[in-house]
């Protein structure tokens, strides 16, 4: 037996050289991955606690982030679905016929952004575009066509941080500026196609301002000022209100009129610290957020109108339904 100790050696290290050899054009090809679906079952829909009121979820996919990847949860089966694996993301955007995902990765040793697309049917990511000069992408938003992405993307100048919003092609070509003035950020493209809206702030922490603007840049107009410190802003799925959040701990969740006029708040329950801005059901009549306690966070559910309100038991961020 001690003869042939060298022998399996010899044998183990040739197999762990031949595997790294076998690896090394997948570290080598970023630009095209594939990776296998996960289906998970899910204890998300347990029987709903009493102080709970049920609700009828949608039965498209629910997306989410959870640990840097994009998830999907399933109402009609309650399974979740990993759709990335070490993507290190923190935004993303449904395409407009529910096949694709757009997202924002981002890695901190290497400083690089990137915009990547998903393909729901087999798992392909695709990188659109990508920065390492210090530029940062984020809050990307298809148009309802398909055609064009909007996002913001920020730099630091000195001690000094702006952001703009930019526009490209749906495959990261003919780049666009629309915005320059200051910190300008979080676009969402308005159901119709013919509206931008976004945030901006004088400089990073200041009080924001709702502006609209035109798709392709012009007739920039605040709808209304006051809002403190605002995180997102997301479109109704017939384009008549936004939704937004405040990133401070108020737990605020408002509506606004797309027309203007005061904002109101949203029924969220104001049991978490913070309440993050999740998305409109593909109906309009629920929105679904990230709920934010001390331990963590979970996904919670509420009907627009207050009538009812259900924890989905997910942890995670930035919810968002397929738009159908």
């Amino acid at each position: 037996m001690l003869r042939l100790l060298p022998f399996l050696a010899a044998l183990i290290t040739s197999l762990l050289l031949a595997s790294s050899i076998t690896a090394a054009p997948r570290r080598l090809t970023p630009q095209f991955q594939i990776y296998l679906p996960q289906i998970l079952t899910s204890p998300r829909c347990a029987p709903t606690p009493p102080w709970e009121v049920p609700l009828v979820l949608p039965t498209v996919p629910l997306a989410f982030i959870d640990a840097g990847d994009i998830w999907l949860f399933h109402a009609t089966n309650c399974s979740v679905e990993v759709l990335t694996h070490g993507a290190n993301t923190f935004a993303f955007a449904w395409s407009p016929d529910a096949t694709r995902i757009a997202f924002v990765s981002s890695d901190a040793f290497t400083q690089e952004s990137a915009i990547k697309v998903v393909r729901l049917a087999d798992h392909q990511v695709i990188t659109l575009i990508r920065w390492t000069d210090g530029h940062s992408a984020g809050s990307p938003s298809w148009s309802p066509d398909g055609q064009r992405i909007a996002f913001d993307l920020g730099f630091l100048d000195g001690t000094e941080a702006h952001s703009s919003i930019m526009v490209m092609q749906a495959n990261g070509t003919q780049i666009q500026q629309l915005s320059a003035t200051g910190y300008d950020f979080a676009p969402d493209w308005s159901p119709d196609g013919r509206r931008i809206a976004f945030i901006s702030v004088p400089y990073v922490g200041a009080e924001g301002k709702l502006y609209l603007m035109r798709a392709d840049g012009r007739n920039v107009t605040p709808l209304t000022g006051g809002l403190g410190v605002v995180s997102r802003v997301v479109w109704s799925s017939d384009g008549t209100r936004l939704a937004l959040s405040k990133a401070d701990w108020s737990g605020a969740l408002f509506v606004i009129a797309a027309s203007g006029g005061a904002k109101t708040l949203l029924p969220a329950p104001q049991g978490g610290l913070l309440n993050e801005l999740g998305g409109w059901s593909p109906d309009g009549r629920q929105f679904v957020y990230e709920q934010v306690y001390a331990h963590g966070s979970l996904l919670a559910v509420i009907k627009v109108d207050g009538s009812a309100f259900h924890g989905l038991w997910i942890s995670g961020t930035r919810p968002e339904w397929a738009p159908r």
